[in-house]
């Protein structure tokens, strides 16, 4: 099992969507959100790369780009006119936990299951 072709297309139209939204607007937010969907198409590809080659490696990659997906949504839900740098400075903070949600998503990785991936990822976003 892998990271299927609509999960990248899906998310391959949100960032367009939110780049449009952003060109349209002038509206931040927008660059945020978009920045942070074209991170989770790489992270799908690096989580499709995992499970077609089984070589360990891909699983940080994904875990990076998906750590990075979760700061740029958090980035934008924080972010205004005048709160932006104190985001930036708090969401970088949370830099520092980025290897426990490593060993998390080696540990779900070591099972060979795309639904164990894709119960991370809902963490994440349910956190957020």
């Amino acid at each position: 099992m892998y990271a299927s072709a609509p999960d990248v297309v899906a998310s391959l139209l949100f960032c367009l969507v939110f780049v449009f939204l952003w060109r349209q607007s002038g509206i931040l937010d927008f660059a945020y959100c978009s920045l942070a969907w074209a991170l989770q198409v790489v992270a799908l590809l690096c989580v499709g790369l995992y499970f077609s080659t089984g070589k360990l490696f891909w699983l940080g990659p994904y875990a990076l780009f998906e750590f990075a997906f979760a700061l740029a949504l958090l980035v934008a839900a924080r972010s205004g006119p005048s709160r932006a740098r104190y985001t930036w400075k708090s969401a970088l903070r949370l830099l520092l936990g980025f290897p426990l949600f490593l060993a998390i998503v080696y540990l779900l990785g070591l099972h060979s299951s795309f639904e164990g991936l894709q119960a991370v990822h809902a963490l994440i976003l349910g956190c957020i």
